[in-house]
């Protein structure tokens, strides 16, 4: 996947993902909304990232546009996919409840969901010694796994060169491959979620809560 981000979106990604390991923890539990100063505050970091929000606003250094919001978006949500909801809700404003997010924030708020649900999976696999057994249904959990992760790549891609292309100008065709990305996007959080709850089913440690903030 890397070998499709440009030099400059491969830094903003790294960018982001450091500040993401040492930013401040929101008031409150996990799946609490965090409070207004809070969120303010972090969307100001990451808009000195080079995070402009969707669609795209404000003075850029030649890097922020659609798929670059998309990544930080992604990688939020990917640490924390409340605080991922609470940011592109906020931006909307108070059209965020008659669906006034924007697909694409919403598309790249699932992609980063669904990751962290795999990874949460894959730390429960590793704790039964799923990879290590010969059972039937731990079998069926690995395949389960691979298919999972192939088909988050899969659908990320396609959402990736669906934002490149509005980058690039071609709105309308871009728009409609983002419509057939978000379907896909769609089903591999479905599959994400199906696979905790078939992992939650068998002997040892339950996969994590997918909306408590990766550590």
């Amino acid at each position: 996947m890397d070998d499709f981000l440009t030099p400059g979106e491969k830094a903003l990604r790294r960018d982001v993902r450091e500040y993401l390991l040492q930013r401040p923890t929101p008031a409150g539990g996990p799946g609490d909304a965090p409070d207004e100063a809070f969120l303010t505050a972090f969307r100001l970091r990451l808009n000195e990232l080079g995070y402009l929000g969707f669609p795209p606003s404000g003075p850029g250094d030649g890097r922020a546009g659609w798929l670059e919001s998309a990544l930080v978006v992604e990688e939020v949500s990917a640490a924390s996919p409340g605080l991922g909801l609470a940011l592109i809700e906020a931006e909307a404003g108070p059209d965020a409840t008659a669906g006034g997010v924007d697909v694409a924030a919403v598309v790249a708020r699932d992609i980063g969901t669904a990751a962290a649900v795999i990874e949460s999976c894959l730390a429960a696999a590793r704790a039964k010694g799923l990879f290590e057994s010969a059972l039937m249904s731990y079998q069926e959990a690995q395949t389960g796994l691979a298919d999972a992760l192939s088909g988050l790549e899969a659908a990320r891609l396609l959402a990736y060169r669906a934002l490149r292309l509005i980058d690039k100008g071609d709105g309308e065709k871009g728009r409609a491959e983002l419509r057939r990305a978000s379907s896909r996007v769609s089903e591999a959080l479905a599959a994400a979620k199906s696979l905790a709850s078939a992992l939650a089913g068998t002997p040892g440690p339950l996969p994590g809560e997918p909306d408590k903030e990766r550590t």
